[in-house]
């Protein structure tokens, strides 16, 4: 009797792995554009959470994200405290944009999502502070 393996065997045994490494990288892929959607959401949330407070503290909104880091010339600095370090990026390394008054709310936070264009759907939707009126 014959030790090893037939070409047959050989061919199963690659065909096998070529489906596993298959639904590895199916299961692998689009991971990571959900995490940056989740980080983005996070950060629309507590941008959200951080232009109200200066809302509360200033009865106003700011004028623009920067105002939470810097502060706007009209606001006594005896009153003023720094609501962020830093302005941070979406998820795909993009400024959020903002706008007050909003078309949504108050104020307007917006993501472009993954593609960077108005509109889309999955990763590439725009990711809003306010959901649509």
């Amino acid at each position: 009797m014959k030790k090893g393996m037939t070409l047959i065997e050989i061919m199963v045994v690659v065909v096998i792995l070529g489906i596993i490494a298959t639904v590895v990288v199916a299961n692998v892929s689009g991971k990571d554009s959900r995490a940056k959607v989740s980080l983005t959401v996070a950060q629309i949330k507590l941008l959200r959470a951080d232009v109200e407070l200066f809302k509360v503290d200033h009865n106003r909104y700011p004028a623009s994200l920067e105002d939470l880091v810097r502060r706007p010339s009209d606001i006594d600095a005896s009153t003023w405290h720094e609501y962020r370090s830093e302005v941070p990026l979406d998820g795909w390394s993009r400024p959020f944009r903002y706008q007050m008054p909003g078309s949504r709310g108050p104020f307007d936070i917006v993501s472009l999502g993954e593609d960077g264009k108005e509109n889309g759907e999955g990763v590439n939707a725009d990711l809003w502070s306010h959901p649509p009126k």
